[in-house]
C-alpha cells in the first residue's frame, strides 16, 4: 500500500494493522492506544522514541476482498502543522499499546 500526498495538502493517511488470535481469529485493536511513525526510506532504520506520533483508529475495520483478512486502520493527518513531512518517500510504522511495533505501508509526499 502506497499513499501519495501532495506537499501542499492536508490529508488523512491510514496504516493497516492486524492481529490474529490463533483460535478466535482477528483481534479488534481499537481499544488500544496507537501511534505511527514515518521514517525516510533511505534511512534504513526502525523508529526511535522521538519519531512516534499519536494516531487514532478508524471506526470500522476493513476486510480485504481478495484475501479475506481483516485490518484495522490507524490514521494521522499529514500537512498544515499536524504532521509536516518533507517531499520524500517514507516507510510507515504502527505501534499498538506502546509495545507491538509493525511495519506498515509506504507514504510518498510529492511536490505539488
Amino acid at each position: 500500500m502506497v499513499a501519495r500526498v501532495p506537499s501542499t495538502s492536508v490529508e488523512k493517511v491510514w496504516l493497516p494493522v492486524r492481529q490474529d488470535h490463533p483460535i478466535d481469529g482477528p483481534v479488534d485493536l481499537t481499544g488500544f492506544d496507537v501511534e505511527v511513525a514515518f521514517i525516510d526510506r533511505g534511512a534504513g532504520r526502525e523508529p526511535e522514541p522521538g519519531d512516534w506520533q499519536t494516531a487514532a483508529w478508524e471506526a470500522t475495520a476493513w476486510t480485504d476482498p481478495d484475501e479475506g483478512l481483516t485490518w484495522w486502520l490507524a490514521y494521522v493527518t499529514v500537512g498544515a502543522g499536524d504532521l509536516d513531512l518533507d517531499v520524500d518517500a517514507y516507510q510507515g510504522w504502527a505501534r499498538v499499546d506502546s509495545t507491538a511495533v509493525v511495519k506498515g505501508g509506504r507514504l510518498m509526499i510529492i511536490d505539488r
